[in-house]
Order: structure tokens, then sequence, then C-alpha cells
């Protein structure tokens, strides 16, 4: 509701009739939408609907999936919108109200310790003062902190470039860390 009020429904397409399971999502789907009158509650099956995502990424505001027809297209839609994956949070909000926060990116143990880009992870947090604790100014805060950071050009090394004369690189996690909390500490 505090969106664009358009939602869009990934379902699978060779689950859609496997003992009606896909059936059962999408009438609860339905469901739920008919309780927000307010919201365009579409769906499409995940098979095609990122070609659609690639010809027109401004139709879509907010997108729900099963399992790992979300998992699949997450990695690439948040290299499409950010140029990498690593600096992307995620939400997972049940209708029972369990939430669950974290990066699209999963653990990085490709990464070496101490170095990992902490954006994801900071923004996901972002996302659960706005959600679970209902303090939207919050997140507005930790993303404000985050592009000044970056629009001062420090760079971890998985979105650091050579070729970027103005980029500064940061080594460690825990620095990148003081950066995002000194610029929250400047915005209060």
């Amino acid at each position: 509701m505090r969106r664009k009020k358009r939602i869009m429904f990934l379902i699978k397409g060779d689950v859609w009739n496997r003992k009606n399971f896909g059936g059962m999502w999408l009438n609860l789907w339905k469901n739920v939408g008919e309780k927000y009158p307010d919201v365009n509650f579409d769906w499409e099956h995940s098979d095609t609907w990122f070609g659609y995502f690639l010809a027109h990424p401004e139709k879509y505001d907010t997108v729900a999936a099963l399992g790992l027809s979300g998992d699949l297209l997450s990695d690439p839609i948040a290299t499409l919108a950010y140029g990498t994956r690593t600096i992307t949070p995620s939400a997972n909000i049940s209708p029972d109200g369990f939430m669950s926060f974290q990066t699209i990116h999963g653990a990085g143990t490709e990464i070496p310790i101490g170095a990992a880009n902490p954006i994801a992870i900071i923004r996901s947090a972002g996302l659960m003062m706005d959600y679970f604790f209902k303090m939207p100014e919050l997140r507005i805060l930790i993303d404000r902190a985050i592009r000044n950071v970056l629009r001062l050009h420090y760079r971890t090394a998985d979105i650091y470039s050579k070729s970027n004369p103005k980029h500064i690189l940061v080594k460690t996690t825990k620095e990148m860390t003081s950066l995002i909390i000194h610029q929250i500490k400047s915005l209060c």
C-alpha cells in the first residue's frame, strides 16, 4: 500500500498443472487481491515474464514469486537495476506476519573474510525497520546515507572500477560500514 500499488505474482509454468499446486497459489493470490481493491494484483508465468521485464521495467514495482523462480530472477534483476547484485536487499514477508530480511546474493562464501560489501545487509536492516518495526524514516535515512557514500565514490572491491579515476577502493567490510554509519550520523 505504501508503494505504487502494483504487484506482480510469478508462477512457474510446470508447477501450474502438477496436482493443481500452482492453481492453489494463484487462487490464494486472487483472494488476497480482493482484500485490496486499490492495488493492481497481476500474475504471469515466470518462464516468460523476464522478457516482459526487460522490455518494460518501468511497469513493475513489486514482484512476488515462489521459491526457485524468485531466486533465479532476483540476481539478474538486481544486476540490471543496480549494476550488481551485491547491494540489493531482500524481504520475505509471509501472510502470517513472519518476516525475514537478507541479501539476495546469499552467504558470499567466495568472498574473503572481512572484505564483503555490507551495503545489501545494511539496506535489508532498513527494510526491517520499515516493514517490521513500522519506522520507514529509518529505512529512508539508511538509503540516503548509502547513496551519499556512493556519491563520494567509495567502493568495495565488487563494485570498484580501476578505469574510473574517481573511485576510492574500500578494502574491508568494517571500513565501508564505518563510512555509512558516519553518513547516518551526519544526516541526523
